[in-house]
């Protein structure tokens, strides 16, 4: 038997015999469950939403900090411009010469050609068209 017969035949099977059996696994529709709505008033809303405040936020003081000792010790802005800066040139290395030399001829690379002889081709013979006579046969 061959393969192919093979697995279709269990393919066909199991078509079939889903096709016959499947309904029976198929699980029961659920029932629907309904809820109970009730409509509220604008009055009733404005009274639960009334009970649901917003917390206080505790205020902070945002009174300035006293100024500590240690502000003496960090120059302003204005000290740090008034200082001068040494605004020279830096000194600059002098240039090292470096002797160039040319590069060396290089001698040209000899290829040697191939000697490419190409035979002699005949052209090929004419065709010459022969005709065949067939007897009468009637």
């Amino acid at each position: 038997m061959q393969a192919g017969y093979v697995i279709s035949g269990i393919a066909h099977a199991g078509f079939i015999g889903w096709a016959l059996f499947g309904g029976m696994f198929t699980p029961k529709d659920q029932e629907i469950v309904f809820n109970n709505v009730s409509v509220l008033s604008e009055a009733e809303f404005q009274a639960m939403i009334a009970s649901d405040q917003v917390p206080e936020v505790p205020q902070f003081d945002l009174t300035a900090l006293e100024p500590s000792e240690d502000t003496d010790v960090v120059p302003t802005l204005a000290e740090q411009t008034d200082q001068e800066v040494d605004q020279s040139e830096p000194e600059q290395p002098e240039p090292v010469a470096e002797e160039i030399t040319p590069p060396e001829p290089v001698e040209p690379l000899v290829v040697p050609t191939p000697d490419i002889t190409t035979p002699d081709v005949q052209p090929p013979a004419p065709q010459i068209e022969t005709a065949m006579i067939l007897p009468d046969v009637s």
